[in-house]
């Protein structure tokens, strides 16, 4: 039985998500959430059954996840602790894992949470129902609390670009966060989207948290054999055959590409920063996202950052909030 102070959400899809529940993303000060919320479901790629608890925090502990099962391991959302991006966002350290991170992440980042400990009872997050719409209804029942600390930002100043054969992603000087985004398959149901939008919590909630992963029929069993998709079904999933979508129904005319916008908005959740920035990315995955990163870090002069002291450098500033989200809490003596 759960205790006392947790919320175990019933998930249903197509959720008008109050107004009360939507958090801006210019806020100055670090947040967490007020109580504690508890969602279940299956891994879409173990297809294990999947128990997330998500606790508050901390000022400076950024988002870490817990192994309840793994004597209590920690592994913070942070790029150093990238393992792998094969059809999914896996961190590790230190031997312990958690795969498909990227739509709790990308719900936390819209949801303006800067701070949280998210316990799992396995390896992987629940998949749901394919979206992140499920986790954002789970924090609007959390609701959200300021912290002391100040919120960091990173301000991008001049482009900075990748290029990995047909696949491309730049950044570009903007106020807010913005992200275009097209995609291109060679498939008669699916050759060409593109979609433009703004992110903040509102217009996350609505058009980019319910756009479900999709994938190829034919890509299927293939996948299943190296252990993965193995918890995939219409419930969790737009599945494209050869002729037709065999879900009874899209979300979006757009469904594919959106969804996409939701696994960069995760995947550059990783920063631990909010961004003014706009992406534009093409053919992208979490492969090139994650290069992305690594890039963006890399390079002098790209960035400036507000609202962390003292200033330090972006690759410094991850190094410590990683390096903070694994030391032992100790509160300061009264």
């Amino acid at each position: 039985m759960a205790s006392s102070n947790i919320l175990i959400i019933n998930v249903v899809t197509n959720v008008n998500v109050p107004a009360r529940f939507l958090h801006t993303l210019d806020g100055m000060k670090q947040t967490t959430i007020k109580r504690s919320v508890t969602i279940r479901g299956t891994g879409l790629h173990s297809g294990q059954p999947a128990t997330l608890t998500i606790l508050p925090s901390y000022s400076g502990k950024g988002l870490v996840f817990r192994r309840m099962d793994a004597g209590r391991a920690e592994v913070p959302a942070a790029p150093r602790f990238l393992q792998s991006t094969n059809y999914a966002t896996r961190l590790a350290r230190n031997g312990v894992r958690v795969d498909t991170v990227e739509h709790v992440l990308a719900a936390l980042y819209a949801c303006g949470i800067d701070n949280a400990v998210l316990e799992l009872d396995g390896p992987e997050v629940p998949s749901l129902d394919g979206s992140s719409e499920p986790f954002v209804v789970m924090l609007g029942a959390a609701g959200r609390i300021e912290l002391p600390a100040e919120r960091t930002r990173i301000r991008i100043l001049k482009p900075v670009s990748l290029l990995e054969e047909d696949k491309s992603i730049v950044i570009y000087p903007a106020r807010g966060f913005h992200v275009t985004y097209s995609i291109e398959f060679d498939h008669p149901l699916l050759k060409f989207q593109k979609h433009s939008i703004e992110i903040t919590s509102s217009t996350f909630a609505s058009e980019i948290a319910p756009a479900r992963t999709f994938g190829f029929l034919r890509d299927v069993e293939a996948l299943r054999k190296v252990g993965l998709a193995r918890g995939g079904s219409l419930e969790n999933a737009v599945v494209i055959g050869d002729d037709q979508i065999l879900n009874s129904e899209l979300r979006f005319d757009n469904e594919c590409v959106r969804h996409k916008i939701l696994d960069l908005v995760g995947d550059f959740a990783l920063l631990g920063c909010h961004f003014d920035g706009h992406v534009v990315a093409h053919k992208g995955g979490h492969h090139i996202h994650t290069d992305f990163l690594r890039k963006l870090l890399a390079t002098r002069g790209a960035y400036e950052l507000l609202g962390s002291e003292p200033a330090v450098s972006l690759p410094d500033l991850v190094a410590s909030q990683a390096a903070a989200a694994v030391a032992p809490y100790a509160p300061a003596s009264a």
